[in-house]
C-alpha cells in the first residue's frame, strides 16, 4: 500500500497541540512551530504508519484478533461504523476497567446482554406489563452502551488500535501488563511510552480519524482475503517494506499414513510365502532320491 503525503496533509493530520501543552518526549516528531501550534512531520508519521499497518496486516493475515478503542466524542461514530462494517470489536463510550486484565469478569456482562436480547426478542410476550419490559430495554441500552462492541469477543485480543492514547490510558496499561501490542495515534500533548507502533498525528480532527480508520480498515480487508486455505502450512517474512507468503507442501493426510503402515506387514507375508514354498520345492527331489536308494537295497 502506498501512502500519500497529500491526502495526510489535507487530512490534517500534521496539526498538532498549542506550544504550551505539549510533551517533550514528542520533540522529535515535530517538524516546526506556527501561530502556537506545532507541526507534526509528515514524513514521519508516514514512515511509522506503513510500520503498523504491515505488523496489522500480518497479525490478521495469521489469524489475529485486534481491538479497536476511541472514546472522544469526535471518533465514536466513526470507530462504531468501521468497526462493524469489519466485524471487528470496538469501545467507543467507555474503557471498562479490566477488560482485559480481568476478561472473565467482563464476559459475565457480556452474556448478561446477549441473554437480555434473546428474552426480549423470544420472550417477548410472557412480559406481562410496561414496566417490566421498560425496565428490560433500559438495562439492555446500559450494557449496550458499555459492552456492545465486545460482545462476541470471545477471547483476548492479539493487538490493541488506539485512536488517542491520552484518552485511553487505562486501555494502554493493560495492554502493556498483558504484552499485548499497542498501536497508537499519538499528537503532541501526549506521551509515546507504552505504544509498540507510535503513529504521530493529529487525534482531534474528524477527517484525520477517518483517514486512519480507511487505513486500518483497507489492511484488514485486504489480509483477510489473502488468508490461505486451512489445510496448508504458511509461514509469513516480513521485509522492510512488503510481506511475501510462503506456501508450503501439504502434508500427507493421516489416512493415508495408516493405509501405508498397513499395506507394509502384508507384503512381508507374501514374501515369506514365497520363500516357504521355494524351500519346499528345494526339499522334494532329495526326498525322491531317498525313496530310490531304499527300493534298490531291497531288490
Amino acid at each position: 500500500m502506498e501512502l500519500s503525503i497529500v491526502d495526510f496533509f489535507e487530512a490534517g493530520v500534521h496539526f498538532g497541540h498549542k506550544t504550551r501543552f505539549w510533551d517533550p518526549k514528542m520533540a522529535h516528531y515535530i517538524y516546526s512551530t506556527r501561530q502556537g501550534l506545532h507541526i507534526i512531520d509528515l514524513e514521519q508519521t508516514i514512515d511509522h504508519m506503513s510500520k503498523a499497518l504491515e505488523f496489522l496486516g500480518q497479525l490478521v493475515l495469521n489469524g489475529g484478533r485486534v481491538i479497536v478503542v476511541g472514546t472522544k466524542w469526535v471518533a465514536q461514530h466513526q470507530v462504531k461504523e468501521a468497526s462493524e462494517k469489519l466485524d471487528v470489536p470496538y469501545v467507543n463510550y467507555r474503557w471498562p476497567g479490566g477488560m482485559l486484565t480481568n476478561f472473565k469478569t467482563i464476559r459475565q456482562s457480556t452474556k448478561r446482554l446477549i441473554d437480555l436480547e434473546e428474552m426480549l426478542e423470544k420472550d417477548s410476550d410472557n412480559i406481562k406489563t410496561k414496566k417490566e419490559r421498560l425496565q428490560l430495554e433500559r438495562e439492555i441500552g446500559r450494557l449496550e452502551q458499555s459492552f456492545g462492541g465486545i460482545k462476541k469477543m470471545n477471547t483476548l485480543p492479539d493487538a490493541v488500535i488506539v485512536l488517542d492514547v491520552g484518552n485511553e490510558v487505562n486501555a494502554v496499561k493493560e495492554a502493556n501488563k498483558l504484552g499485548v501490542p499497542v498501536i497508537g495515534i499519538v499528537d503532541t500533548n501526549n506521551s509515546p511510552d507504552g505504544i509498540d507502533y507510535v503513529i504521530p498525528g493529529n487525534d482531534d480532527s474528524h477527517a484525520s480519524i477517518a483517514l486512519y480508520l480507511k487505513l486500518f480498515s483497507e489492511v484488514i480487508e485486504e489480509a483477510r482475503r489473502r488468508r490461505p486455505d486451512e489445510d496448508e502450512r504458511v509461514s509469513v517474512d516480513s521485509g522492510d517494506k512488503s510481506v511475501k507468503i510462503v506456501r508450503k507442501v501439504r502434508k500427507p493426510s493421516k489416512e493415508a499414513e495408516k493405509k501405508e503402515v498397513t499395506a507394509k506387514p502384508k507384503k512381508e507375508a507374501s514374501n515369506d510365502t514365497e520363500s516357504k514354498s521355494k524351500t519346499a520345492a528345494a526339499k522334494k527331489p532329495v526326498a525322491k532320491a531317498k525313496s530310490q536308494t531304499a527300493t534298490k537295497k531291497g531288490d
